[in-house]
Formats: C-alpha cells, structure tokens, sequence
C-alpha cells in the first residue's frame, strides 16, 4: 500500500528576537519578567497569530490521526493474511 503524500503546513506565530527574549529571562532574577507573562501573552497576542496556532494544532492532529488509521488498517491486513 502507498502512502498518500501531503503536504501539511502550519504557519506558526514565533517571537521576532527568540535569543534576545531567551537571553533576557536568564537575567531576570527578581522574576519581574514573568510575573502576570500569561496575561500579558493573551494581551499582546492579535487574533490571527493565536488563530494559526490554533489550524497548526489541527493540523498535527490530523496527520497523527491518519497515520493511526494507515498503521490500524495495515496491522489489520497483516494479522487477516496469517
């Protein structure tokens, strides 16, 4: 059996400087910098950036999905041919 080949995408919504924010929370000693940080993540995030995580999410999940269909229905086929 061939596998159908997709081509699966997700535009995925990543900070503009990761190094310099990843850089700035080692150095954040008092914990000023994540204090209240999911409030200010749901603040700052506009909707069509949480949207696209949303269709990435949904798209991994789909594609984990038919891979557990494909693997099912070939475990099925193996165990009938014995």
């Amino acid at each position: 059996m061939k596998y159908s080949q997709q081509k699966l995408t997700s535009p995925f919504h990543l900070p503009k400087h990761p190094f310099l924010s990843g850089i700035g929370s080692l150095m954040d000693f008092t914990g000023a910098l994540s204090h209240n940080a999911f409030e200010q993540i749901l603040e700052q995030a506009d909707r069509a950036a949480v949207q696209s995580d949303v269709d990435a999410l949904r798209s991994d999940w789909q594609a984990v999905e038919t891979y557990l269909w494909v693997a099912g229905y070939e475990y099925e086929k193996e165990v009938n041919e014995k």
